[in-house]
């Protein structure tokens, strides 16, 4: 919070200090407390998030002090704040209330930042953030997309242009909200080609595709699991297990942490929070299983680059076109589509996957054999269609 202040100082030119007659005090709507804040001339109420009062008193503690800072006054000075990760308030303010305001998206954000420092003139990086209104920010958005053009890069550079701009009306710099209701830069869509599961099923299982034997298990275990990269990168021995159930040995797995930043240095919950236990398909837990050793060790820890080099060098073995979009993260949706496809119920995909709500995920943690039970359907599916011979009878073009 200090690097905050002192970043703000560096660039501010109105000295004046708000001060409150008194401090407000917390108060409950349903199951979160909230507390009434004078911005502007107008009240409002200001959400803390928590549900316990005393947490929801250190949030509100944290914002007076904010808010009673100095306020930038230029659209430069706002900026520079959220291009370093150690001046961010919002990841700062993460860190203190458990928002999901990751390292990584901090990271991402600062970046766009400098993108908007590169693009935008002088004299509208040394604009008044008061005096900010829509048409400003419509110049803004025609700038980004001059540049980067209708795609996703563009979207996400204005996006965060906006959240920035709505931060700082949350605090009080901006008199009104001049982003509300501001349409993001719609993305023309391309045609993306994907590979369906039995086509990734046929590279998963060609050993002269992978640099190494490791790097194959890899690949066959996301493809079979529905596994992110980061939860795969995250196990540990202690999280695998072998359970007996309905009279057969099924190799059960808790994924309970998740990698939350390129270092592999923070390990936390999985995204969203959403933590499972699944029974894994007999010739995935075979494969992650010899890699156990002892319970602390992280069976398959891989950092991005690796992942990057490791699927290029598998979309040249195979002959992959270019335009063939090839990650991790389409192994999860292709064992999702061919999942529903055959047969098995999306309530089953769902628990299997992580999609579903958290409390949900509680209930399973408290009837796990239950939930084991009813997701053997899933694993055994996998089994089946994993080791499925692919045939040109399966679809067959009429004209």
């Amino acid at each position: 919070m200090e690097k905050v202040k002192k970043c703000l100082s560096d660039t501010l030119i109105d000295k004046k200090v708000a001060i409150l007659p008194k401090i407000p005090s917390v108060f409950k709507i349903k199951k979160h407390y909230y507390f009434k804040y004078m911005i502007n001339g107008e009240r409002r109420n200001i959400a803390t998030g928590k549900t316990d009062k005393e947490e929801a008193e250190k949030f509100r503690d944290e914002y007076l002090k904010k808010a009673q800072s100095k306020d930038p006054s230029k659209l430069v000075a706002l900026l520079r704040v959220f291009a370093s990760t150690e001046t961010n308030p919002k990841y700062i303010m993460a860190q203190k209330t458990e928002d999901d305001y990751t390292l990584r998206y901090a990271k991402n954000e600062a970046t766009r930042v400098k993108h908007l420092l590169d693009l935008l003139p002088s004299d509208m990086l040394n604009t008044k953030i008061k005096d900010i209104d829509k048409s400003f920010c419509d110049r803004v958005r025609d700038i980004v997309i001059k540049e980067y053009g209708y795609r996703y890069i563009a979207d996400d550079t204005f996006c965060t242009y906006k959240g920035i701009l709505s931060w700082a009306y949350s605090m009080g710099y901006i008199s009104i909200p001049v982003t509300f209701r501001m349409k993001g830069i719609k993305v023309k869509k391309r045609d993306v080609k994907i590979l369906q599961f039995e086509e990734l099923s046929r590279i998963a299982k060609e050993p002269s595709y992978f640099r190494s034997t490791i790097e194959m298990d890899k690949f066959y275990i996301l493809l079979t699991t529905g596994l992110r990269r980061a939860e795969l990168s995250a196990i540990q021995g202690k999280q695998l297990k072998r359970a007996q159930i309905n009279g057969k040995i099924v190799y059960v797995l808790d994924i309970s942490q998740s990698w939350k930043d390129e270092n592999l240095t923070i390990l936390e919950a999985p995204k969203w929070g959403i933590m499972r236990i699944i029974p894994l398909a007999k010739s995935t837990g075979e494969r992650l299983w010899k890699y156990k050793k002892n319970d602390e060790d992280f069976l398959m820890k891989t950092g991005n680059s690796v992942w990057t080099d490791s699927f290029n060098y598998t979309r040249a073995m195979a002959g992959i076109d270019d335009d063939i979009s090839f990650s991790p993260h389409k192994l999860r949706h292709a064992l999702n589509t061919k999942l529903l496809e055959s047969g098995v119920k999306d309530v089953l995909v769902q628990e299997y996957f992580g999609w579903h709500h958290q409390d949900r995920n509680k209930v399973q943690q408290g009837y796990t054999h239950i939930y084991l039970k009813a997701l053997l359907e899933v694993s055994k599916k996998i089994e089946e269609i994993i080791n499925k011979e692919s045939s040109s009878e399966d679809f067959v073009w009429l004209d």
